[in-house]
């Protein structure tokens, strides 16, 4: 598979990483101004009485701060409520590139496993032969095995051995447990899909 650099990801969640910080950042702004707000609100009021009850001129200082907190408030809240659709805009602008991308990665997984199913079509041709060969040639020794010691097994009075039993193959798909069975099982498909393998 070819070397996948994925630079257009990068840059994609690079963007949305940095909406995500101005989002925090905006947020964070959002909880001081409100509470400036509040704050200034309550020292208009003061303002308010002071002037009241000792006939004095207001606080033109303090009114603007609190204009201006507000006006910065607004803006702030502005840019919030729209933050999510600025993102989505700008990352629509790379769009095309990551399913570009994502289809040449695709494309080339897809030629990695193709190769990887014609490889074991080979070994199963391969292995089929071979077992193939192992039951011809099972048969092959049978036939010599009683031809050179067939009769002569009952003149010297030797136990006849079933030639057949010494198969290094399980016989009826039985086999030892503990041991790797040459012969490949639902077991041994089961766990080659799951992608466990397992040579003891």
């Amino acid at each position: 598979m070819g070397l996948f650099k994925g630079q257009t990801i990068k840059k994609a969640v690079a963007t949305a990483e940095k909406f995500e910080n101005k989002r925090k950042e905006l947020q964070e702004k959002r909880r001081e101004l409100l509470h400036e707000r509040d704050h200034l609100r309550s020292e208009l009021e003061n303002d308010f009485q002071r002037q009241i009850m000792e006939d004095a001129n207001p606080d033109k200082r303090l009114q603007n701060d609190y204009d201006m907190t507000v006006a910065e408030l607004e803006r702030v809240s502005f840019q919030l409520n729209n933050i999510d659709d600025v993102k989505a805009k700008e990352l629509s602008k790379l769009t095309a590139e990551v399913e570009k991308d994502r289809q040449d990665f695709i494309k080339d997984a897809d030629g990695e496993l193709q190769r990887i199913k014609d490889e074991l079509l080979k070994l199963k041709i391969k292995y089929l032969q071979t077992l193939a060969n192992h039951q011809n040639r099972k048969q092959e020794l049978n036939m010599d095995y009683r031809k050179k010691f067939g009769k002569v097994e009952k003149i010297v009075d030797l136990k006849e051995v079933d030639f057949r039993s010494r198969s290094i193959l399980p016989n009826n798909l039985q086999h030892d447990p503990h041991e790797l069975n040459p012969i490949i099982n639902n077991k041994d498909l089961i766990r080659g899909f799951s992608g466990e393998l397992d040579t003891t």
